[in-house]
């Protein structure tokens, strides 16, 4: 499992939220998996406003 999977170019969180989950359980961590919109879909300044 990557630990980074950039900007989900081709991917969704839902895409790695088990792997993640079992991981975080395995290791006895907490894990946050962050969703903020990007373009072309979503213009300047709508990932700045997510943050």
């Amino acid at each position: 499992m990557r630990t980074h999977d950039g900007a989900f170019v081709l991917g969704r969180i839902d895409a790695v939220h088990d792997q993640a989950t079992s991981l975080a359980l395995r290791v006895g961590e907490v894990f946050v998996l962050v969703g903020y919109r990007v373009g072309p879909e979503d213009p300047f300044p709508a990932g700045l406003d997510d943050c």
